[in-house]
């Protein structure tokens, strides 16, 4: 990434967003589901000084469901219709304004796509609602449709030197009756989860980001 920045002049970066198991292909620990600027020595670790700051923007695709999609990568603006729950378009707009709530925060963000290897009928079929969802959202002034690099750019004049923290809290999106929070800084993210059911509140996930990690590959 610090190559294709230094040769090429790239500020932005799409990655993939947490999937523990899919693929054959896993990813786990990065900042929950928003934008961030990598270490040099690790991509899915934010960067905690200046020294250490890859000054490019990493996004992250297919934005996954703050509860299911934890250890179901399915759960997610790509897969939702192959999760077998019979889920629909409705179950992408409310990832969408999810991700755009700004809540405590500065802002609110997603990034929509799908994969390239995809059969042609997807795009035609629910892909096309996606981005009709979308426009409908534009003119309605929910939401303002950018491309990475104008995002990148009001992102780094916003933050000249590090990531924010940033905080998600949501309720489940398939009813259940649970919430949850996920907080993430440049030290450190962690996700609390409540179950009503239950009677439980619980710490799920928790990653300290040193800066002694490196990309093993």
């Amino acid at each position: 990434l610090n190559y294709i920045k230094e040769k090429y002049g790239v500020v932005a970066n799409l990655t993939v967003s947490d999937q523990f198991s899919i693929d054959n292909y896993q990813v786990w620990g990065q900042p929950w589901e928003v934008p961030y600027y990598p270490s040099k020595y690790h991509t899915a670790v934010p960067a905690s000084s200046i020294k250490d700051k890859l000054d490019v923007v990493n996004f992250q695709w297919a934005p996954r469901d703050p509860i299911n999609g934890y250890k179901n990568s399915l759960y997610s603006t790509q897969d939702y219709f192959v999760t077998g729950k019979n889920l629909d378009t409705g179950y992408f707009e409310k990832l969408v304004k999810l991700y755009l709530k700004t809540g405590k925060n500065d802002f609110g963000q997603v990034t929509v796509g799908l994969e390239s290897d995809l059969s042609p009928e997807s795009y035609k079929g629910e892909f096309t609602k996606q981005i009709g969802l979308i426009a409908s959202l534009q003119n309605k002034k929910e939401l303002k449709v950018l491309t990475m690099k104008d995002f990148t750019g009001w992102y780094r004049k916003l933050y000249p030197d590090l990531s924010p923290q940033y905080l998600i809290e949501a309720e489940d999106l398939l009813g259940e009756r649970k919430k949850v929070s996920w907080y993430q800084s440049p030290y450190y993210r962690i996700g609390v989860l409540v179950d009503d059911d239950k009677k439980e509140k619980k710490i799920f996930d928790f990653r300290i980001y040193s800066k002694d990690l490196i990309d093993p590959y």
